[in-house]
């Protein structure tokens, strides 16, 4: 997006809000940010879907 690269998914920071690429992405963004501030949990941006993921446990989930 900003940088100019390719951005297969986006994904949402459940702590700060913050929005960066998923791991299918060249930059993984949000693996990065969730590395960097101890913040795991993230949510997919993406329009229509509601999944969850932990970078700490590796696992996809929802929050009802």
């Amino acid at each position: 997006m900003r940088i100019g690269g390719t951005w297969v998914h986006s994904r949402q920071c459940l702590s700060r809000g913050q929005t960066g690429c998923c791991d299918s992405s060249p930059n993984r963004h949000a693996r990065a940010h969730a590395a960097e501030t101890a913040h795991p949990v993230v949510h997919s941006a993406q329009r229509g879907e509601d999944r969850n993921w932990c970078y700490v446990d590796e696992v996809g989930f929802l929050i009802e």
